[in-house]
């Protein structure tokens, strides 16, 4: 490992070394330039500049909870540590090799923009002693100090993501009112979906996408349209937020979806183990002892049964865990049949759009599902619309070029 001397001297001697990090000192990955000249991996300098900013008031909650949980629980769960807020504000603002001051990221300024919209909706109904206005104020003048006269076009884009348009902030607020998905749909257009609008980011609303829209208006259908087409699962918004952000009974239906296709709680956030913690202080006891365990809540295919071997290859979905047993709980897809299976007779299949294990379609303002018992046929039926799909887009153009 190199050590500070070697970090310094190429601090001191470094010239606009277009192949090397100027951090971790290897080959530049997902290389990031600062005004300066300076060049740095993406994940080296988010952890010198973070990306986020501030700690949200996750990581306080996860602390004060994490002593309630472990006496609820037992040896079930680890304690976890939470990243604190003890970071040196005047060196993660500016390069580690030159000293000049960084921008700040797209997604703080997308904060702070989101934070004054609340701030502003809150005067105007007088709500000004309230501790979540006061919160809002503090939150406000915090990233203000921190990003400073930079603007947007300016900023940071630790992402390096140009594939996407900005979400018209309307589109949400519909959405939200009820719970018709057909200007969603109108708005993505036919298949196959143009990835810059499944993608679509709200700047004015911390950068959410369409899958929070759905998870958040707890519309099951909408995020199973749109895992289908190819949404990710794994998006954040601007504050770093998951899609399983909301671990309380409300969301437990969505939260459950969401792991079956895969969904991960951020790393920098605690992974899975914090948001077995979150779970828990919000209410959703069943989630949280669901997430103790590597399989739990997700869809999985059985391997390694040599008893009955007829059921490898078999997809489920685990359901809980027996300590008493050590063995899973699980439910067959297709038939909802339960058994039990040890650990090492599992393997993650997260549902994925040609793995789905179901399809819905929305045809004349009606919600169809339709389940299948294998992979070939899932993936035969989604085909089978795409071509379709395709058909019409030509059909379309033809009418419109004659």
């Amino acid at each position: 490992m190199r050590n500070a001397t070697q970090f310094l001297d190429r601090g001191m001697n470094q010239t606009n070394n277009d192949k090397e990090c100027g951090i971790c000192l290897d080959t530049l990955k997902q290389p990031l330039a600062l005004p300066c000249g300076h060049k740095f991996c993406t994940t080296c300098l988010d952890g010198w500049r973070p990306k986020y900013g501030a700690p949200t008031g996750e990581d306080k909650m996860l602390r004060q909870a994490n002593n309630l949980l472990r006496q609820a629980l037992g040896s079930e769960i680890d304690t976890i540590d939470v990243v604190g807020d003890d970071v040196n504000e005047d060196i993660d603002k500016v390069c580690p090799l030159c000293r000049q001051k960084i921008p700040p990221s797209k997604e703080m300024i997308s904060q702070l923009v989101t934070l004054r919209r609340m701030r502003k909706t809150a005067e105007l109904h007088n709500d000004i002693h309230s501790k979540r206005y006061k919160s809002i104020v503090s939150s406000i003048k915090d990233l203000e100090e921190k990003i400073g006269d930079w603007d947007y076009e300016d900023a940071l884009d630790y992402d390096h993501d140009e594939d996407y348009v900005d979400l018209p902030s309307k589109l949400f607020e519909d959405l939200a009112e009820n719970s018709d998905i057909q200007p969603v749909l109108d708005w993505l257009g036919p298949p196959p979906i143009d990835p810059k609008r499944l993608n679509a980011k709200c700047p004015s609303l911390i950068n959410l996408t369409l899958m929070h829209i759905a998870v958040i208006s707890r519309n099951n259908n909408l995020i199973s349209i749109l895992l289908q087409y190819g949404a990710d699962v794994n998006t954040v918004n601007a504050m770093g937020q998951s899609l399983l952000n909301n671990p309380s009974p409300d969301y437990h239906p969505q939260n459950r979806l969401l792991l079956e296709w895969g969904a991960e709680y951020p790393a920098h956030k605690g992974g899975r183990k914090a948001l077995s913690q979150m779970s828990y202080i919000r209410g959703d006891i069943q989630l949280s002892k669901l997430l103790l365990h590597e399989f739990g809540g997700r869809r999985c295919e059985i391997i390694n049964l040599e008893k009955n071997p007829k059921f490898n290859g078999r997809v489920c979905v685990v359901e809980k865990w027996l300590p008493q047993k050590l063995k899973h709980k699980i439910i067959f897809e297709g038939t909802g049949d339960a058994a039990l299976v040890g650990p090492d007779n599992l393997k993650r299949r997260d549902r994925s759009p040609t793995d789905c294990g179901y399809y819905i379609t929305y045809e004349d303002g009606c919600i169809i599902r339709r389940d299948f018992a294998s992979k070939e046929e899932c993936q035969a039926y989604a085909e089978s619309l795409a071509r379709d799909a395709q058909l019409s887009a030509d059909l379309t153009t033809k009418v419109e070029e004659s």
